[in-house]
């Protein structure tokens, strides 16, 4: 699946998926890891479990993570697949 503009991904068919599985799919929501702010994933963009990593690890540690409809991380929304 190609990537997409936020403005696409952002008006696009939705649906919420397990965090395990949102590897390899198109995040629909901008998420930002707190320290140090800015974005990690945008929406549009392909979700990479490094991106994963980085985002469940600022949470361990204590941080913050914006911008999710899931704020325990369990679940992203992506952009639904055509079926």
């Amino acid at each position: 699946m190609p990537h997409l503009s936020p403005r696409e991904a952002f008006f696009a068919p939705v649906e919420t998926v397990p965090a395990a599985a949102a590897a390899g799919r198109l995040s629909a929501e901008t998420l930002s890891a707190y320290p140090p702010g800015i974005p990690t994933l945008v929406a549009g963009e392909e979700i990479t479990a490094a991106a994963m990593a980085h985002l469940t690890a600022v949470k361990q540690q204590g941080g913050y993570v914006t911008g999710c409809s899931d704020p325990t991380l369990a679940t992203l929304k992506v952009v639904s697949q055509p079926h």
